[in-house]
């Protein structure tokens, strides 16, 4: 989401306010995935903004929303006949599960 309306310390992103010390501790850059840094910028009205460390970009997106997307495609390829997934890169995590019986045997004592 594109960061707007910069203040002293705090912005728009979407159409929420959030601090910098917030936007810098757990959000990316949607761009390159950088991390974002409050600094000392011309371009911002009040002089202070957050921006990605890598590349300046002002789009960001929150680890929450990463995490949900790799999850979701996750999802979506394990879905896909084996083939189709292997053509896009995918193997399948290798997941323990270990079932537990609701019924156990009778133990004499």
């Amino acid at each position: 989401m594109k960061a707007t309306d910069f203040a002293r310390t705090d912005c728009l992103v979407g159409k929420k306010r959030h601090t910098y010390r917030e936007l810098a501790g757990s959000w990316r850059c949607n761009e390159c995935g950088g991390k974002l840094v409050e600094r000392w910028d011309e371009r911002f009205p009040e002089g202070w903004g957050v921006m990605c460390a890598k590349c300046g970009g002002t789009d960001f997106i929150s680890d929450y929303e990463i995490e949900r997307q790799e999850w979701e495609a996750e999802e979506v390829l394990e879905g896909l006949p084996a083939e189709l997934a292997q053509l896009a890169g995918y193997t399948p995590r290798v997941r323990h599960t270990e079932v537990f019986s609701l019924n156990p045997e009778p133990i004499e004592i």
